[in-house]
């Protein structure tokens, strides 16, 4: 039983011995310590060119950091963003404020809506829509700023309405 038991930690250090050695990449990705999945990746990847290595390494890094298992979704339903409330001011060319997360998911980025109160020359919207990263967990509130031009900067300056048109949340696969 215990040359059963030798034998077979055997053939797994020698299997991880015979893996460092050909695929270098591997024993890193595995034994050191990474900040997160990238790093893993892309220092565990160095000089590596076999498929076969490349997904082990992609394996491990999974393992250590399982966290990046999740999908980014963007959910534009009335329901998933009039959860996502807050205030927006502009000011030095940019447009800033604080948008607070009562959605079930965190979130990453938000699209937004921002229309000035006055119109163009035929009386259309200037309606502008921006994309913007925004780090706001449940039940918390994420800060973002976005530059603005001049001419966009004027036409908001008597007022502007916004709205969010959708959200992007991180989600478990």
């Amino acid at each position: 039983m215990t040359s059963t038991r030798f034998q077979s930690l055997s053939t797994w250090l020698l299997s991880l011995a015979v893996l460092g050695g050909f695929f270098p990449g591997y024993a890193d990705a595995v034994c050191s310590k990474k900040k997160s999945y990238d790093d893993c990746l892309l220092e565990g990847l160095k000089g590596t060119t076999s498929d076969v290595a490349a997904q082990a390494i992609k394996r491990a890094c999974i393992e250590k950091f399982p966290g990046r298992t999740k999908k980014i979704l963007r959910l534009s339903s009335p329901s998933a963003v009039e959860r996502v409330t807050g205030t927006a001011s502009t000011g030095y060319g940019s447009l800033s404020g604080n948008l607070y997360n009562g959605s079930p998911f965190h979130i990453t980025g938000v699209t937004l809506s921002i229309r000035p109160k006055v119109k163009d020359l035929e009386g259309k919207p200037l309606d502008r829509i921006f994309a913007v990263e925004l780090n706001a967990p449940i039940n918390t509130t994420g800060g973002f700023c976005i530059s603005i031009d001049d001419a966009f900067e004027k036409s908001i300056g008597s007022g502007f309405d916004w709205s969010v048109v959708d959200i992007s949340v991180i989600k478990d696969e």
